[in-house]
């Protein structure tokens, strides 16, 4: 990014330009990214001992990801999004200062997303002793990249104000050339690291011995990860092409995206048990539509018939009831006090049985 010191006055300071489009999308995505976060750290919280550090380190990219935020919203009150000539010099100067100061949070949530992500696939799939360390050796390098990266930017001159303040003159400065080359190494890896994760447990799912249907729908969880992948490489594209402020706030607004959405879909498989077996909206509308059906095929027969039927069921659940609550209460921690009806006691016998094929399947 360049700056005109003899720029004339803004032409248009009353057009925000690409401004409230790039505050708008990036804290959106950011509250939702927040609100998934907070929902898998409680429901993981809940059920004892399933805390782990991959849940550590998504919370960290996430605290960071508010703090990438904050220094745009800042930008923004400079000017972020306009057009360079309807800016005043002092403005302009802020807000490339602001977008560079930024890029550190931006590489660190990078990073740690990613660190996460490959904490979660060895839980799942460290088994296969290769594909562990694959995920081990390739995390590594693309962190050691992230980090070459961050010190190039802040290594580019010295004082550092002269990277983005003209009036400021540099007692040393780097070529530019190496700081694009290290951005760009490091979103390729970014990029590729998301392709990597979502090919590979595709394709140890399909493998496994299970329905069809829950092959297809675990294979189409795990390749959410392809829009991060099409935002980490449309990040690296755009900010090749940057010769303005104007131009620098795509790649803020791609930035944003990536990094809001490698957090949101990392989040995706570790929520996708929660949301099947621990919402109570899903148990209740679960268990209303096994009553519903069971209610339909016994209305079929006559009244006194199904009242002395559905007194035998009754029983019979509460004896099933009582026995599953002895055996399996200290394990899943379910409320007893619902366990006597029998249309609650079916729905959890489905769950159970999805559960365990579920374990058996990781």
């Amino acid at each position: 990014m360049s700056i005109d010191p003899s720029q004339a006055a803004p032409l248009n300071p009353g057009d925000l330009g690409r401004g409230p489009v790039i505050m708008g999308v990036t804290w959106a995505l950011t509250g939702i990214s927040l609100i998934i976060v907070s929902t898998r750290v409680y429901f993981r919280w809940k059920r004892p001992r399933t805390l782990a550090w991959d849940d550590a380190f998504i919370v960290a990219a996430m605290a960071i990801q508010v703090v990438f935020q904050g220094f745009v919203s800042e930008a923004y009150r400079w000017g972020l999004g306009k057009r360079d000539e309807n800016l005043t010099i002092p403005e302009l100067i802020t807000v490339i200062k602001w977008l560079w100061i930024s890029t550190t949070p931006a590489i660190v949530v990078s990073i740690l997303a990613r660190m996460s992500a490959a904490l979660m696939l060895i839980r799942i799939f460290g088994g296969r002793v290769w594909f562990k360390w694959f995920l081990i050796y390739f995390t590594a390098l693309q962190t050691v990249a992230g980090l070459v990266n961050l010190i190039a930017c802040w290594t580019q001159a010295s004082p550092i104000q002269a990277v983005w303040d003209p009036r400021v003159t540099a007692t040393r400065k780097m070529s530019p050339q190496f700081q694009n080359i290290t951005a760009n190494v490091s979103q390729a890896l970014f990029a590729l690291s998301d392709l990597s994760y979502v090919l590979l447990p595709t394709i140890f799912i399909w493998k496994l011995n299970m329905p069809l249907r829950q092959k297809v729908g675990l294979c189409i969880t795990m390749s959410l990860s392809l829009i991060s992948m099409v935002g980490a490489i449309l990040k690296a594209v755009t900010s090749n092409t940057v010769v303005s402020q104007y131009d620098s706030s795509i790649v803020i607004l791609w930035s944003g995206i990536e990094q809001a959405l490698v957090i949101f879909i990392n989040c995706v498989p570790a929520l996708h048990k929660v949301f099947l077996s621990e919402l109570l909206w899903v148990r209740k509308l679960s268990s209303s539509l096994v009553k519903f059906i069971s209610l339909d095929r016994n209305g079929r027969g006559s009244s006194s018939a199904y009242s002395r039927s559905n007194q035998g069921v009754d029983s019979r659940s509460e004896a099933g009831s009582w026995t599953r609550r002895k055996t399996s209460g200290h394990e899943e921690g379910r409320d007893s006090s619902s366990t006597s009806d029998v249309t609650y006691a079916v729905h959890m016998h489905e769950l159970d049985t999805q559960k365990a094929r579920g374990d058996n399947a990781v």
